[in-house]
């Protein structure tokens, strides 16, 4: 695809959808720094392309540069609200960094947008489990927060209220650690 989208770049300059494709060719041959410059330049010519703005979320997310990829499908589902490929993005992102309830409420708006969305089911049905295994785990060790001293159990506790975005037992978790003198944060 690059072999036959640089001519045509180099030609036709200000096209946001010949930019579009070239990038998408570098990123098919894993040339992720190209691509991202290319996805950049058709988002530059056409900033509201919102298939360029995917396409350069999912290069950041092949560099392992998530925050900037959730940055821009953020950006891309606040001026498209109805992209459901992009909350299935968004989705995947939240998963991946832990905040699971955050990644149920965008694949659940992608299937709000897309019921038949095959992939959002998917991954909605695939949340279930560790939902509810952060949801057994707050409710086992929580109540007796004040009693456990080992710090490997606060910090799995911590990753649960994180996991499920629950401030309240965050609080009460970091209340612990720093009643036992620990530094920093679980």
């Amino acid at each position: 695809a690059v072999t036959l989208w640089r001519p045509v770049a180099s030609q036709i300059k200000d096209d946001y959808r010949v930019a579009n494709s070239l990038a998408a060719g570098y990123l098919e041959r894993g040339d992720t720094r190209a691509a991202i410059a290319w996805f950049r330049r058709s988002l530059t010519l056409r900033p509201g392309f919102a298939r360029a703005a995917h396409n350069l979320a999912m290069a950041y997310v092949s560099e392992g540069r998530h925050q900037e990829a959730a940055r821009t499908l953020r950006a891309l589902v606040a001026r498209h609200p109805k992209h459901a490929l992009g909350h299935n993005s968004l989705g995947l992102l939240s998963a991946r960094r832990g905040r699971l309830r955050e990644a149920q409420r965008h694949y659940r708006r992608a299937l709000k947008l897309n019921p038949n969305y095959a992939t959002a089911k998917r991954n909605l049905a695939l949340l279930r489990r560790p939902l509810a295994a952060a949801r057994a785990f707050i409710a086992e060790h929580l109540p007796q927060v004040q009693t456990i001293a080992d710090p490997r159990l606060l910090q799995k506790l911590r990753q649960a209220c994180a996991a499920l975005q629950d401030e309240t037992c965050a609080r009460r978790v970091l209340a612990r650690w720093q009643q036992l003198g620990l530094g920093g944060a679980p």
